[in-house]
């Protein structure tokens, strides 16, 4: 054992404490020393050492130790803070060298002291100084240090090749007592063990000495619940991971069929699985999407049948209703039981325009809706000539007809005479006829 392997047993002791357990090495405070030190803690100081010769004649190191164990108290503290930090340094200093009899058992641990220690600096360090040495295993020579071979054996060729009693000189009696035993007769049978993670045991074969043994570990069967029996989801195998599925809410429709929304993630909330679709509270609505009442709907009033029935309206005053024209005629009247919330829906019939001519003859009839406005064309009218058609003429228009002329022939006993032309016979003419 060195002082480099001490050094970093005792720093793991140290570090292990529930409340002393900062480890510094220091031996110079200006070259080793950190500006701030984590209080309380455990300081490596100088060490020395000795060879010592045990009873059986072999050379053993023994290491003296000072580990300084400090804290720091305030500048105003009292002789009681003073002995409160200085007893808890002496127990952790206690404990140190119980945790290391007990962890290392090979390792001899005696001359242990302690001293009380303390400064007049700003940090005011109090604490104890504990001094204990510590005394290794029989040291062997290694020759390959003042003769180093160009090949160096491996240990299983040194062991071959050395006396028992060299080897037996080298081992502890710890060592020496488990190499006898296994010297001393065959290696039993084995048992080789499959356990889950709770050490619950699954499998188990005996295994001969340089024999193998191969356990197969069975499939993890995946189930809804947990309860007895449950329904198998699937299986995968020992140490693998399982997917989980994605999720579905199942429903049904207004005519009753079962059906499912879309896919949602599967969340692990708690002992349970849930879908990522977080379904929302919903208000009451009236048929004019008015808010009844202050509770909103929830999937639990879905699925418990706990959904809040709207108010009855109370009964109203049967109402009577009737509908004039602007003219005082009545043209529905009737009435209406129960009208609260009720729509009430009245046609009002038709009016008819009526066209007739200045001699009360009907020319068109044409209905009207209430209310409304048509624009009715009057036909337009004929206009003969001798019995001929003429043209046409707007109703309530004028059309000028004009008069035609005519030339008149002068026949006496069927000789024609004279020829008078244009004579126009929408006024009075005068034929005068002389004859000689």
């Amino acid at each position: 054992m060195t002082a480099s392997q001490l050094r970093e047993i005792i720093k793991g002791v140290v570090e292990s404490h529930a409340t002393h357990n900062t480890f510094y090495s220091i031996w110079s405070d200006v070259k080793d020393r950190e500006t701030e030190l984590n209080y309380p803690c455990a300081i490596w100081d100088q060490w020395r050492s000795r060879l010592e010769d045990d009873e059986f004649g072999h050379l053993r190191r023994a290491v003296l130790v000072r580990l300084l164990i400090i804290t720091a108290v305030a500048t105003d503290r009292t002789p009681a803070d003073r002995d409160a930090a200085v007893e808890a340094a002496d127990n952790a200093a206690s404990d140190y060298v119980l945790k290391l009899r007990k962890e290392y058992p090979d390792l001899l641990v005696g001359n242990v002291g302690c001293t009380t220690q303390f400064d007049e600096y700003t940090q005011l360090e109090t604490g104890v100084l504990l001094t204990f040495t510590v005394t290794g295993e029989g040291m062997c020579l290694d020759e390959d240090t003042f003769n180093p071979p160009a090949d160096c054996p491996t240990l299983c060729e040194l062991l071959a090749s050395a006396e028992w009693a060299t080897v037996k000189a080298c081992l502890t009696p710890e060592a020496l007592e488990d190499a006898e035993t296994d010297l001393g007769g065959e290696c039993p049978d084995a048992t080789a063990r499959m356990v889950d993670s709770e050490d619950t045991e699954l499998d188990s074969q005996t295994v001969a000495p340089g024999d193998t043994v191969t356990l197969v570990a069975p499939d993890v069967l995946i189930l809804q619940s947990n309860s007895e029996p449950g329904i198998p989801v699937g299986t995968t195998p020992a140490g693998s991971v399982y997917p989980l599925p994605m999720s579905v809410i199942q429903y049904y429709e207004d005519d009753g069929g079962l059906t499912y929304t879309e896919d949602y993630d599967t969340l692990f909330i708690g002992p349970q699985i849930t879908p990522s679709q977080t379904i929302p509270a919903r208000d009451l609505l009236n048929a004019a999407d008015e808010v009844v009442g202050d509770r909103k709907i929830t999937l639990a009033d879905l699925i418990n049948n706990t959904v809040p029935q709207c108010p009855v309206p109370d009964p109203c005053d049967p109402l009577d209703y009737e509908i004039y024209n602007t003219e005082a005629t009545l043209l529905i009247d009737g009435s209406q039981v129960d009208p609260c919330g009720a729509l009430v829906q009245l046609a009002v019939q038709d009016g008819a325009a009526v066209l007739k001519d200045t001699g009360g003859t009907t020319l068109s009839t044409t209905a009207i809706p209430a209310t409304s406005t048509k624009n009715i064309t009057a036909p337009n009218g004929t206009v003969t000539r001798d019995g001929s058609p003429y043209g046409t003429v707007l109703s309530g228009g004028i059309l000028d007809v004009p008069s035609a002329l005519f030339d008149i022939q002068v026949q006496l006993d069927g000789v024609d005479y004279t020829l008078i032309e244009d004579v126009d016979p929408s006024v009075a003419n005068t034929i005068n006829i002389n004859i000689s």
